[in-house]
């Protein structure tokens, strides 16, 4: 039987993190068959400690961690490679579950969002032991995520950003998803990892699995890659 808390607050939530539950906002996860999270695993329900808010601050867009998919397409202010990055994921009734915090916390390699999160430069506002504070999405990933709660997301509003998912259907896993900013190509690689650079992505350790062999995935991965560059230079 798995336990849930409902958390009255951040740092209740940060605790029982700290003893072992995961955070649960939109559940897509965590209620997946197959998923991750072992079926005995407790739970902290953190929805109604994170935001649903997109709102402009300055020269960016600041995103809730509880903005689902559908709501991250929908609204007006995301800019166009940020819907069509939230669009990837092909079932409605998923993007309506789905969270933004909790697919960047996850760190899926078949992520839709990642990439072009990364592209863009985004920062997490993260509560941790020390309350909150903003770090890089690039040193999130490389950390390897950690045990704080991820509040929201910002992303400069001005930023392009070329993607593309490269699968055999649109309901199935993504055996390359890949974005490209002026500054830098990023890249999640199926059974392979998380590239936030385009040397990461030539030293990425590829591997096979059921949406391709290594040799394919590499080769489509740094082909791509130069085909991006020179799309968002355009």
């Amino acid at each position: 039987m798995r336990e849930i808390f409902k958390a009255e607050n951040l740092r209740q939530a940060y605790d029982l993190r700290l003893k072992g539950a995961v955070y649960f906002a939109g559940g897509s996860e965590i209620l997946r068959n197959g998923g991750s999270v072992a079926a005995d695993t407790p739970v902290v329900d953190v929805s109604g400690q994170l935001s649903h808010e997109i709102r402009k601050e300055g020269n960016s867009l600041v995103i809730g961690a509880a903005v689902t998919f559908q709501e991250l397409y929908e609204n007006p202010l995301s800019p166009s490679w940020l819907r069509k990055a939230a669009h990837l994921m092909a079932s409605r009734a998923l993007r309506n579950q789905a969270t933004v915090g909790g697919n960047i916390a996850l760190l899926r390699d078949d992520s839709y969002l990642i990439p072009s999160l990364l592209a863009a430069g985004a920062t997490l506002t993260v509560f941790s032991d020390g309350g909150q504070k903003n770090v890089s999405l690039e040193d999130y990933v490389k950390k390897g995520g950690c045990s704080c709660l991820i509040l929201s997301i910002t992303v400069p509003s001005d930023v392009k950003v070329c993607l593309r998912r490269f699968a055999r259907s649109s309901s199935s896993h993504s055996a390359l998803n890949i974005a490209a900013s002026q500054e830098r190509v990023c890249a999640c690689v199926r059974a392979s990892g998380i590239a936030t650079s385009l040397d990461e992505l030539e030293r990425l350790e590829y591997k096979d699995d059921i949406t391709g062999s290594a040799e394919y995935k590499r080769y489509l991965a740094l082909e791509e890659a130069g085909r991006l560059m020179k799309e968002v230079k355009a």
